[in-house]
């Protein structure tokens, strides 16, 4: 019973490994096989298929994930400190392995049946998604207290995601292997790390400035319509109507200027998203 039960557990060790280097679809069960030193029959008596075998090496890992999401949602911290604290995880979590961030990419975001099976495994299932529930209930609570817009909690935990992996994604040549500098390394990771939260708090900040445009448009209409509805002759119509229509064009002209810092904002995402640096260059 023991034999079997180190046999099946090195199956699950050969297996992560080589799901991490070259991916499921690079990875044969025959592969795993001859690695672990066994009869490809015994992977198919422990594990059925390949499939099955890929979540269970990676179903503990992902729930271990997503049960310790919890911590950085500390209730005494507001939003945005609660937003850094989910970036600084993330990031632990993808230090730990360098592979981890090219996989993620490969064999769950870009695997739609596969990332459908994972949300509905463990954003969906209540059983297994408090942190998630309170990470929807951080979101919802905020967007009722209008600090920010409504939106799915999915998406911004996504945008998180997406930025942090694309730091290691675009990370220096030599960075993975340990070709890299250790202290260039540390700085390089440190400087990412600061730069998407600054650029999560901007954008955010872009929003509610965007909303309470809506709402100043909407409180300079009503002035501006009983103007227009003045008498000719009403004495000092003239100077009323010019300020109501100076005081509703401001709205929109602001919106013009937000959506002037949009674009900017957009194209350091696009910069800081897929900047990479040499791990010679010591100005990281």
């Amino acid at each position: 019973m023991e034999r079997n039960q180190n046999i099946e557990q090195r199956i699950l060790w050969v297996a992560e490994r080589l799901f991490l280097e070259k991916g499921f679809n690079g990875t044969s069960t025959t592969e795993i096989a001859k690695t672990v030193g066994c009869n490809q029959t015994l992977i198919h008596y422990y594990f059925r298929t390949k499939e099955k075998l890929f979540w269970d090496v990676f179903a503990p890992k992902v729930e271990h994930v997503v049960e310790f999401l919890d911590a950085p949602l500390d209730e005494s911290i507001d939003f945005f400190e609660r937003i850094r604290n989910v970036i600084d995880f993330y990031f632990g979590i993808l230090e730990l392995d360098e592979r981890l961030a090219p996989f993620i990419v490969n064999e769950l975001i870009m695997n739609p049946g596969r990332w459908d099976k994972f949300r509905d495994r463990y954003l969906r299932n209540e059983s297994r998604s408090s942190a998630f529930g309170r990470f929807e209930k951080m979101i919802e609570e905020e967007a009722q207290a209008g600090r920010i817009r409504p939106m799915r909690p999915i998406d911004l935990l996504m945008n998180i995601m997406s930025l942090t992996i694309s730091v290691f994604i675009v990370a220096p040549k030599g960075f993975a292997n340990g070709e890299c500098d250790s202290n260039l390394r540390k700085t390089y990771l440190v400087s990412r790390k600061e730069e998407i939260k600054e650029l999560m708090i901007k954008a955010q900040d872009l929003r509610v400035e965007f909303l309470n445009c809506i709402n100043d448009d909407a409180r300079a209409f009503e002035p501006l319509s009983k103007a227009y509805g003045l008498p000719k002759e009403e004495p000092g119509r003239d100077e009323i109507l010019e300020k109501c229509l100076k005081d509703a064009a401001a709205a929109p002209l602001k919106v013009f200027d937000l959506c002037c810092v949009s674009v900017e904002l957009l194209k350091e995402f696009g910069e800081k998203g897929s900047k990479c640096d040499s791990c010679t260059n010591s100005s990281l």
